[in-house]
Formats: C-alpha cells, structure tokens, sequence
C-alpha cells in the first residue's frame, strides 16, 4: 500500500516520497509536506537550471544558488496557489489570537 502526504506544493493527497530526499532538517520538511510528484517536478526544474546556466556543482556557490532556487520553486508556487483561493474565495485568512490561520 502506497503512503500518501498532503502535499503543500499540489495541494492534495499524493504518494509519498519513499524517504527524505537528502539528510537534515530540510530534507525531512521535504519528505513530510511534499509529494513524489511535486519532487519530480522541481528534480526536473533542477536539470534544466543545471544545464541552462552551466552550473558546476562542486563550486559552493552554484549549490548555494540551486539551493535557494528549490526553496524558491517549493514556496513560491505554494503562494501563487494561496493568493489564487483567497482571490477566489474557496479559503478565507484570518487572525486568531495574533497568528493568521487560514479557513474556508
């Protein structure tokens, strides 16, 4: 039986990633709130950035900049999703006790 996670990128049950995607806080963030599907397409995204812009990745510096570019591609895409069903109304924001929660 395959194992599923909520996936914060997709925003529905899909099958879980069958284990962190590399060591550290980050990785298990990774393996607990995104899905294989969602891994595949920034594994993809990451090709392209590779290829593209010649990175090196025994240089620090091009890790680095992939590095941030995975946490952009992972958030960025989750507040693109966000603003779209506050605009639309299927979710509301509110604050509760000085923290915003989200609701339908």
């Amino acid at each position: 039986m395959t194992t599923t996670v909520f996936c914060k990128l997709l925003q529905k049950d899909l099958p879980k990633l069958a284990a962190p995607p590399f060591p550290g806080e980050k990785g298990s963030e990774i393996f607990e709130h995104f899905s294989e599907e969602a891994w595949q397409q920034w594994q993809a995204r990451q090709t392209m950035l590779i290829n593209e812009k010649h990175l090196n990745m025994m240089d620090k510096t091009h890790r680095r900049y992939l590095t941030e570019q995975r946490d952009r591609f992972l958030t960025a895409r989750l507040q693109t999703r966000l603003t779209a069903l506050l605009k639309s109304n299927r979710i509301s924001l509110k604050s509760h006790n000085g923290h915003w929660q989200l609701g339908r």
